[in-house]
């Protein structure tokens, strides 16, 4: 027995699915998921800040490393630091061209030039400057205060800050932005002193009879 669907056969099973597309309820159309807490990636490291209850815990490779209890932080400090990032790409490149000829066996030469550019060519942008971004916590008793350091990129340092400081109810200090605005002060030329015009009120030099008779 074979069975031919025409659109006539479809009407019906259509029309179902239709109806029950319909009468379902949009939750159980859409995966639901529950918000996710913020994490913050910490820079040159493979470990992650989080909140879990009211706890800035430090994780990395899912193996917790530290707590620090957000409602005691007495201090939170966003700051930066400027450094020059060539050097430390010049000496990875160096790097990296030395252990891949140690482990191909050969093309030493080949990779030895290949430094030697590399380094040529970053020569010039020796003098660039960049910034390393951090959050500097200090939490506990006065008689037992800790402290901890934590380098981040700008973006997750200055959420970073904004949470803490939501969850502790401590107000941030952005010490970055302090330099700056000091810096702008200094700089603003100090405008002279204007000397008070004289409106005629003063009495003006006096003049020697002998002038006078001059004059005349």
């Amino acid at each position: 027995m074979t069975v031919q669907f025409t659109a006539a056969n479809w009407k019906l099973p259509l029309g179902l699915l239709l109806a029950a597309c319909l009468l379902l309820p949009s939750e159980a159309l859409t995966q639901t998921r529950s918000p996710r807490a913020p994490a913050w990636k910490l820079k040159d490291s493979k470990a992650s800040l989080h909140i879990q209850a009211s706890d800035l815990v430090v994780s990395a490779n899912s193996t917790e490393l530290r707590r620090i209890p957000v409602p005691s932080i007495t201090l939170i400090l966003y700051d930066t630091q400027a450094y020059h990032p060539v050097p430390g790409m010049m000496e990875r490149w160096v790097k990296w061209q030395l252990d891949t000829s140690e482990s191909q066996g050969d093309n030493h030469t080949l990779n030895g030039w290949a430094a030697i550019f590399g380094v040529a060519a970053m020569t010039p942008f020796l003098p660039v400057k960049s910034k390393r971004h951090f959050v500097n916590l200090s939490w506990g008793l006065q008689s037992a205060p800790q402290s901890a350091s934590f380098q981040l990129s700008k973006k997750d340092a200055l959420s970073l800050a904004e949470t803490l400081s939501r969850l502790s109810g401590k107000p941030w200090q952005n010490l970055h932005q302090e330099r700056e605005n000091s810096k702008k002060r200094k700089r603003k030329p100090q405008e002279p002193q204007k000397r008070p015009q004289d409106d005629g009120s003063r009495p003006g030099p006096r003049r020697s009879p002998d002038v006078e008779l001059e004059k005349r």
